[in-house]
């Protein structure tokens, strides 16, 4: 649609309507050029030119959201809203509707995230909190601006895709608190101090620990209990927080405690296997002392989160591994199924290992706690040298499938226990733990009065 240069006053109004019909159906880049072409016509009122900047500042937002924004767009957005609150100042207030206004500052703080790192966010959300609240005089109350500003910090921490909301939205939360004089609106306040604990609980500093990172999460919820002592929300968070922040230490203490400890009894242990070297019965005592140390400390790589040392990997035939743990439980190779040539693979034998005995311990278990008769034999695990997959299968009652995940922590149909549903989720991170490519899973078809699971270890390039 062309605008003639001067249209008549009558038409102007009949023009809008026309141009405000390709926004509401979307599209946003005719609007955004009829709207521009709109506001340089010399008959238009204030008024006029007043609703056309509000949606210009929607078609540029609405652009730059769908990742169609020019660059100097950025620019134009601003320049817009300058003159948008100019003519707000100046239009007679019983013609200015408040959730226009309202929304149009609501845009103003969503369009920062698409402007350069480097602007202070922080001091534009309190210069436009303050003009917004000049220019609309008497029609918007500043409860209404922050609310807004809210809204947009709420919008942007639960907006976890875009890679810099967390930052955004702290600077925004931390400008409008800025905006707000003391002893005002105490619920905002805190609401704002309670989403800054909530973006530092969620999403910690580069390079902060974690004791550091709820000091953080405590401060603010402190300050939204300075302004608001009974914020029900601070009060439960700090609670909370506080406990965390404490057993995470505990844990912390207790991890370097355990470490040294490990240190001297590794040291013991070595003396001993040199003294009785010579004395069978202390010699195999000794021995299997020292395979309970050995695999202590494979459940500490695991549950750290360490990944193998070169010195762990081995070109070798799983089987080895698989006959060895079946033995460690008094069961015989009878149970070992061959797909496929013999063959060797890469993988960590010992972490390795340490999933099948968790898998072959959970099965013993379930045989125990269900009174079912183990069967001859009690499992059996398929080595498909092909696939590379080993498949482990029992007759133990299956799956309760209302546990969800069993491979999450406390999954388990067990009695509760300190240990209870451990063995599953440490048996999934020892395979995992080896190459992000190794799985355990649930076979996607399961036995009747069963369980199937399958470890997948594919060669590496």
């Amino acid at each position: 649609m062309t605008l003639p240069s001067t249209p008549p006053a009558s038409d102007l109004q009949a023009v809008f309507d026309k141009i405000l019909v390709e926004f509401r159906n979307e599209h946003y880049e005719t609007a955004l050029e009829q709207f521009q072409h709109f506001v340089r016509c010399q008959e238009i009122t204030e008024l006029q030119e007043l609703r056309a900047r509000r949606n210009i500042a929607s078609c540029l937002l609405d652009l730059a959201e769908r990742g169609n924004a020019r660059d100097r767009d950025g620019d134009l957005f601003y320049q817009n809203l300058d003159r948008y609150l100019q003519l707000l100042a100046c239009v007679p207030q019983q013609n200015v509707a408040a959730i226009p206004t309202l929304d149009c500052f609501e845009d103003s703080l969503k369009y920062s995230k698409h402007i350069a790192e480097t602007t202070n966010r922080s001091e534009l959300a309190t210069s436009y909190l303050q003009r917004f609240l000049d220019a609309a005089q008497t029609k918007v109350g500043r409860k209404e601006l922050v609310d807004r500003a809210i809204k947009v910090v709420e919008l942007m921490r639960r907006d976890v895709e875009h890679p810099c909301n967390d930052i955004i939205a702290q600077q925004i939360a931390e400008g409008t608190l800025q905006a707000i004089p003391q002893e005002q609106l105490p619920a905002q306040k805190a609401m704002l101090f309670n989403l800054l604990a909530d973006l530092a609980y969620f999403f910690p500093k580069s390079g902060e620990d974690e004791q550091q990172r709820y000091q953080r999460v405590l401060d603010y919820l402190d300050a939204a209990l300075r302004v608001r002592p009974q914020d029900p929300y601070a009060q439960r968070m700090t609670l909370h927080v506080q406990r965390l922040a404490a057993t995470t230490l505990q844990i912390k203490r207790f991890g370097h405690d355990t470490r040294n400890r490990m240190g001297n009894i590794r040291q013991i242990m070595q003396q001993l296997l040199k003294q009785t070297a010579q004395q069978a019965d202390a010699q195999r005592l000794a021995l299997q002392l020292d395979r309970q140390f050995r695999d202590l400390l494979l459940v500490q790589q695991v549950v750290e989160g360490q990944q193998p040392s070169p010195e762990q990997w081995k070109q070798e035939d799983p089987a080895k591994i698989v006959n060895a743990k079946l033995q460690a439980f008094g069961w015989s190779d009878q149970c070992v199924e061959i797909v496929g040539e013999p063959a060797e693979w890469e993988f960590c034998p010992d972490l390795l290992g340490l999933a099948l005995e968790n898998l072959f311990r959970n099965s013993a278990e379930a045989y125990e706690r269900r009174n079912i008769t183990p069967p001859l034999p009690p499992l059996t695990v398929a080595i498909d040298y092909q696939q590379c997959k080993l498949i482990i299968r029992d007759q133990a009652g299956g799956v309760d499938s209302a546990l969800g995940d069993i491979f999450a922590p406390f999954a388990s149909s067990k009695p509760v226990k300190g240990n209870t549903g451990l063995g599953l989720t440490q048996a999934a991170d020892a395979v995992r733990a080896q190459h992000k490519t190794f799985t355990l899973s649930l076979s996607q078809v399961q036995p009747p009065q069963g369980a199937t699971f399958e470890i997948s270890l594919p060669k590496l390039d």
